[in-house]
């Protein structure tokens, strides 16, 4: 029996027993697979994902968009020698679900369990649980099912989102406080690539490089908050940003404690 291997960030990818197989998959059947892997813990009804995913068709051509889509996800799924219902199972009442107990890694999958021990309460042993963090957010290569815009799809792009930023300021102030002012930076830049409206981000960025005596990129950073500030919203920063600005035009070196609205974002 193979292994499957689905990735849902960014487009999806299918390999099955070494085989890459998603580029035999439409579009229809690609959305279809997601959402079956996603919600495995359920089977679903076929007047359901006919409505989901051939909504706009009669229902005749509905019911054989669906026959045909499934027919094309066992040929991948389940081969020649791989016994049918090992992915695909039809429950009772005409029901389809994915089979949760089959052999196969998701990306989705192995993203919320590497990120939801930063999550836990009274989380103490932070230093331990750092690589296991940089190892799932790696899992993240795009916004999940990208290309795809039914409800249920941007409902799991948001959740994962939010998910994937809050990681990231996790890891941004942990490696501020282990001193690592470079790699907390960096956190702090690719959080901004996605919301460079984030102005909180861009004054723990501020504060990162006043403790490093930068006071020049924290004039900077400054400036790039207050033109995407205008850009997008036409607004000014807050007066706490604008605040610490001024105070980047005096100091030049030593720590500067974290304002209240700074300290580290719970996940």
């Amino acid at each position: 029996m193979g292994f499957l291997n689905v990735s849902l960030f960014g487009c999806v990818r299918v390999n099955h027993d070494q085989t890459v197989a998603d580029g035999k998959l439409t579009h229809s059947t690609q959305g279809l697979l997601a959402y079956l892997i996603l919600f495995r813990h359920r089977s679903h009804p076929r007047e359901v994902l006919t409505e989901i995913f051939w909504g706009d068709k009669d229902p005749d051509r509905s019911r054989r968009s669906l026959n045909t889509a499934i027919w094309h996800l066992r040929a991948i799924l389940e081969p020649h020698g791989v016994k049918r219902g090992t992915y695909l199972i039809s429950g009772y009442h005409d029901e389809i679900g994915f089979n949760q107990d089959s052999p196969f890694w998701l990306d989705v999958q192995a993203f919320d369990e590497g990120t939801s021990r930063a999550a836990a309460p009274g989380l103490t042993d932070i230093e331990a649980t750092m690589p296991e963090l940089e190892k799932a957010i790696a899992l993240y290569q795009g916004d999940l099912l990208e290309g795809f815009y039914d409800d249920w799809a941007l409902r799991e792009r948001e959740t994962l989102r939010a998910r994937y930023l809050s990681t990231l300021i996790f890891l941004m102030d942990a490696h501020r406080k282990q001193g690592d002012f470079e790699k907390s930076l960096s956190y702090g830049r690719k959080i901004l690539e996605m919301d460079p409206l984030r102005e909180e981000i861009h004054r723990k960025m501020m504060r990162i490089y006043l403790d490093g005596g930068q006071r020049v990129q924290a004039m900077r950073q400054y400036e790039n908050c207050k033109e995407a500030l205008a850009r997008e919203l036409q607004i000014a920063p807050m007066q706490e940003t604008q605040d610490l600005y001024k105070t980047s035009l005096s100091i030049k070196t030593g720590p500067l404690l974290l304002a209240k609205s700074d300290t580290p974002d719970l996940i």
